[in-house]
């Protein structure tokens, strides 16, 4: 699936959709899937997370930045959200809280610089959104992987 953002209202719109698609494959699967993104500098993958987070309950209770210096942020919402940014960890094995995170079925992992990861370190239940650069905004290749893509797409 293709998704075009022209603007930061078409990607707050979005990322709200995401929360609610979110919920029900919890529903469906009584797990989170891992959200990986992928994409350069500047591409909309912190925006994208803000605004995700900020869907859930509690989200006011919850400090959002880019876990740049960190490794990752925990932030106190419902689900519990865990924010992994790798850009530093290129090359480098991942930390133990990594595979602890995205392997808890009660918290949402949300993952930046996914390109990071190796291919046999990668989450089996996850969603990944390729992010690219246009002229016009962003725009957001997603792919599923460990479960019925349908569910969460007719939610979107």
């Amino acid at each position: 699936m293709i998704i075009a953002l022209k603007c930061l209202d078409s990607t707050e719109n979005f990322a709200k959709q995401f929360a609610t698609a979110l919920l029900a494959l919890k529903k469906e699967y009584k797990r989170y899937p891992a959200i990986l993104h992928f994409g350069g500098l500047g591409s909309g993958k912190t925006t994208f997370t803000k605004y995700l987070v900020n869907s859930f309950e509690n989200a006011e209770n919850a400090e959002i930045s880019s876990p740049s210096f960190t490794l990752y942020n925990i932030y106190p919402t419902i689900p519990c959200v865990v924010h992994f940014d790798l850009y530093k960890n290129e090359g480098m094995p991942l930390d133990e809280a990594f595979f602890e995170y995205t392997s808890d079925e009660t918290v949402l992992s949300i993952i930046e610089w996914s390109e990071h990861i190796q291919t046999q370190e990668l989450p089996a239940f996850r969603i990944e959104l390729h992010w690219k650069i246009l002229a016009t905004g962003r725009e957001i290749f997603i792919k599923t992987f460990g479960f019925q893509a349908e569910l969460f797409f007719e939610k979107l």
